[in-house]
C-alpha cells in the first residue's frame, strides 16, 4: 500500500527530520538512508519499521543537523608522506630546482585525503540523547504513515467489497442459466449422434435407452453447479476476511486464485454463449480484485 509519513524533532541545537514512504510490494522490503553520522543506527531502524509495517516496499530517509557540533579533523600522515615523495620525484624528473619549492607544507594540506574529518570513518559513537532523538522521530513518522495507510485501507476495502458484489452478480447470472446447459448439451449431442448413425447405416442397432444413457453421462460434464457453489462460498469468505480486518492481503491472494480457478473451469465446461460472456466479466473482476489486494497487508 502506498503511503507517506514524516516527523521532525528538535533538541536544543539538534534537529532531526525522518520521512517514511511505502510502495506496493508483495513482501516487506526495507531501504534505509541515513547520514554518515547516524549510520550506526541502521540496525536499530529496521526492527522498528517491521513492528509497524508488514508488507510493502518501505523507504526511510533521515536528515540530521547539530548546530553545536565542532568538526574535528586530523592529518593523514601516510597520505601526506606519499604525496611528498611523489612531488619530490616529479620535481627531480622535470629538472626543477626552486629551493625548497617542493618542501612546503601548505599545498600538501589541500590535497584529497590529507585532512580528514573524524566522522568520515563512521566510528564516532552516538550519545544516548542523539539515539533517542532519532529513533523517537522515526516512531512519530511511522505513526503518521500508519494513520495514512489506514485511511487508504478503509477506502480500499470499500472498493474491494464493490468488486465482490459485481462478481457475485455475474455468478448469479451464470447460476440462472447453468441448469439448462446440460439438457441443451444432451439434446445437441442426441441430434448429431442420430444423424451420424443414419449416415453410417450402422449394422449393429443402438437402442434409444443406451443412447440416452451415454449422452446423459456426457452432458453431466457440462454441469457447473459444483463450481458455482464453491464460488459463492469463496465470496462469502472474501467478505468475512475483509470485515475481520488485520493482515488480510495474503489470505485474499490465495482465495482469489481459487476463485479464478473455479471461473476458468466454468468457462471450459459450460458450452453456452451467455455463460461465456459472464465468465469473461468474472475474470475481469477477479483480476481487478487481485490488483487491489496487492495494496493490502
Amino acid at each position: 500500500m502506498t503511503g507517506f509519513g514524516s516527523a521532525t524533532r528538535e533538541d536544543g541545537a539538534r534537529r532531526v527530520t525522518v520521512e517514511v514512504r511505502t510502495l506496493n510490494h508483495r513482501y516487506l522490503k526495507i531501504g534505509v538512508k541515513l547520514p554518515r553520522a547516524l549510520s550506526s543506527l541502521e540496525t536499530e531502524v529496521e526492527p522498528i519499521v517491521k513492528h509497524h509495517v508488514r508488507r510493502g516496499s518501505v523507504s526511510v530517509s533521515c536528515r540530521y543537523k547539530d548546530g553545536d557540533a565542532i568538526p574535528a579533523f586530523r592529518v593523514n600522515l601516510a597520505a601526506a608522506q606519499s604525496y611528498r615523495a611523489q612531488i619530490a620525484e616529479l620535481w627531480d624528473a622535470l629538472g626543477l630546482h626552486e629551493p625548497g619549492g617542493h618542501d612546503r607544507v601548505e599545498p600538501l594540506l589541500s590535497l584529497p585525503g590529507v585532512i580528514r574529518a573524524e566522522d568520515e570513518d563512521g566510528e564516532s559513537a552516538l550519545s544516548q540523547e542523539v539515539q533517542s532523538l532519532v529513533l523517537g522521530t522515526l516512531e512519530e513518522a511511522l505513526a503518521a504513515l500508519v494513520t495514512a495507510r489506514q485511511q487508504e485501507g478503509d477506502e480500499l476495502m470499500r472498493v474491494l467489497l464493490e468488486h465482490g458484489q459485481q462478481l457475485e452478480s455475474f455468478v448469479n447470472t451464470v447460476a440462472e442459466r447453468a441448469p439448462d446447459v446440460p439438457k441443451q448439451h444432451r439434446d445437441r449431442l442426441l441430434q448429431r449422434t442420430r444423424a451420424l448413425l443414419q449416415e453410417l447405416k450402422a449394422e449393429h442397432e443402438v437402442t434409444e435407452s443406451d443412447l440416452h444413457r451415454e449422452l446423459c453421462l456426457l452432458a453431466d460434464k457440462a454441469d457447473v453447479a459444483e463450481e458455482i457453489n464453491r464460488l459463492k462460498t469463496h465470496l462469502q469468505r472474501y467478505r468475512t476476511i475483509l470485515e475481520e480486518g488485520g493482515e488480510v492481503g495474503r489470505k485474499l491472494d490465495f482465495l482469489l486464485q481459487e476463485m479464478l480457478r473455479e471461473t476458468n473451469t466454468i468457462g471450459s465446461k459450460a458450452n453456452n454463449a451467455d455463460i461465456a460472456h459472464a465468465v469473461v466479466e468474472m475474470k475481469v473482476e477477479v483480476e481487478r480484485m487481485k490488483e487491489q489486494v496487492q495494496n493490502l497487508e
